[in-house]
């Protein structure tokens, strides 16, 4: 997905330097042999894709915002890198 994101930021045929995504189950419910609070993240650049796994805690709201926290730090972490 995250892959998907740059590509469909291009501009001029060029992607777009980096691809952010999320995906993964919030809840209230699980999804088949997912259960609530797997949420997967990625990055993507030139570089290629990290993706972290993660199982948060809490209703909704909560795992949709650490989610959110957990995008941002991995890309922090991917702009923190050196090149």
């Amino acid at each position: 997905m995250a892959e998907g994101v740059r590509s469909a930021a291009a501009v001029g045929g060029h992607p777009a330097d980096l691809g952010v995504a999320t995906t993964g189950v919030a809840g209230p419910d699980a999804q088949g042999d997912a259960p609530v609070g797997l949420v997967y993240v990625a990055v993507a650049d030139a570089a290629g894709t990290i993706v972290r796994e993660h199982r948060f805690a809490g209703d909704r709201a909560e795992i949709r915002a650490q989610a959110a926290h957990a995008a941002l730090g991995l890309l922090d972490e991917r702009l923190a890198a050196p090149v």
